[in-house]
């Protein structure tokens, strides 16, 4: 079943840093586990972002991981592994709302956890926190999945490209507009 493969994604081949590891998964399966210590936080991020609930995003990266080993054979390497297995956790997770009946809550989609990296530690203080997840709240599901896929996720603008059939230029710019657009609206709520 090739159901996530790179074809969903629409983009021609560019270099990356993958390549060596893709190539050396597909000679050897055992090799896939560079692979999956290079997207495994990010891929856990993402999921946690999206379901608010450490347990089951931890549940949901095994299964995206399972799923993607299972369909690796069918896997041709253009440069975007990690828009690939993002792809499939996306899938993931919207498999997992509907089985379990549950909708997405806005106050799940920025858990805490997210927020616990030193660097968002030293520069966020409470209030801070709560301007800025007053602000995410307030996007639309599309502008938060620029966000959940560039800060959450780690991917890179062509990662991100790929993911979102868009040319990497065209998502460099909502990017930057949308950001500029958060900072005008955290200084209207600091106001």
């Amino acid at each position: 079943m090739n159901e996530f493969s790179e074809q969903d994604l629409k983009m021609t081949p560019i270099e990356d840093d993958d390549a060596g590891l893709v190539t050396a998964a597909k000679q050897d399966l055992a090799a896939f586990e560079k692979l999956y210590d290079k997207y495994v936080q990010s891929v856990f991020r993402y999921l946690l972002s999206r379901v608010g609930n450490v347990t089951v995003a931890e549940d949901l990266t095994s299964v995206t991981f399972l799923a993607a080993i299972e369909m690796f054979g069918h896997y041709r390497h253009r440069g975007i592994f990690g828009a690939w297995v993002i792809t499939i956790a996306k899938r993931k997770a919207v498999d997992y709302f509907r089985k379990e009946k549950v909708q997405e809550k806005i106050e799940n989609l920025w858990p805490e956890k997210i927020f616990e990296d030193d660097v968002m530690k030293n520069l966020l203080d409470s209030e801070r926190k709560k301007a800025l997840l007053s602000v995410l709240d307030n996007l639309t599901e599309k502008e938060q999945e620029l966000i959940r896929l560039r800060f959450v996720a780690d991917l890179k603008f062509r990662e991100m490209a790929a993911l979102m059939n868009r040319s990497e230029g065209a998502v460099k710019k909502s990017f930057y507009r949308l950001l500029e657009k958060m900072k005008i609206a955290l200084e209207d709520y600091n106001a």
